[in-house]
């Protein structure tokens, strides 16, 4: 607790940003029961997937087991953009705005020199390993720099998927929208990647604290 309110997550105040009538739609149509066991069902596989990724970019040997195809793509992806690995999963707290979050990564365009100083572009990335981007993964930029006040200067939003490939005799995609394609056994993966710069980040700052507001007030007209 802070200031003996409740605290409010950045993942959880980002989803005011959300279009909430699809989702309404969707469980509608399948069922309570059913949308939520899904919903479970994929967040224990974002979560490994996120674990898998982090103990790799550490250095540490794991299994990466049914998730070696995403995280291949974005070991790949890093080291294509010349992303240096900084550190990952770091707790921030905003005492004054009640609010806290941990963020997924940290990256550099430059390598660390012999004093312990990063002198490049810090990116924060956002690992997502969902169905389709939200407005809510952008906005959540915004929460972060709030709880990691110039620890970075820019944000990207990262979502490995596999492509749908024609089958038989042919390796014709038939949807991409990522701008980079990787291949393992067989199998064709793309990377959705959205990026903000230092001004768009600025816009996405006033958009969470507008979410906050919404959130906040929720809370109080309970």
């Amino acid at each position: 607790m802070m200031r003996g309110l409740k605290v409010f997550h950045v993942s959880h105040v980002s989803k005011v940003a959300d279009d909430t009538i699809g989702l309404l739609k969707w469980y509608g149509a399948n069922g309570t029961a059913w949308c939520e066991a899904y919903r479970d069902e994929k967040a224990e596989k974002g979560k490994a997937f996120h674990h898998i990724l982090e103990t790799t970019l550490k250095g540490e040997n794991i299994d990466l087991g049914e998730h070696e195809g995403p995280v291949g793509a974005c070991l790949t992806f890093l080291q294509e953009q010349g992303l240096q690995y900084i550190n990952s999963e770091v707790h921030g707290e905003n005492k004054k705005l009640d609010l806290e979050g941990t963020y997924d990564c940290l990256v550099s365009e430059d390598k660390c020199s012999s004093e312990g100083v990063w002198h490049g572009i810090r990116k924060l990335l956002d690992w997502k390993l969902t169905s389709g981007l939200r407005m809510s993964n952008y906005v959540q930029g915004g929460g972060y720099s709030l709880l990691h006040p110039d620890v970075f200067d820019e944000y990207m939003v990262v979502r490995p998927y596999l492509l749908k490939v024609e089958p038989k005799h042919t390796n014709k995609i038939l949807s991409v929208s990522g701008s980079t394609r990787y291949k393992w056994k067989g199998k064709v993966w793309a990377l959705e990647v959205r990026h903000f710069n230092k001004e768009q980040l600025n816009g996405l700052v006033k958009i969470f604290k507008k979410c906050l507001d919404i959130v906040k007030f929720r809370e109080e007209t309970k």
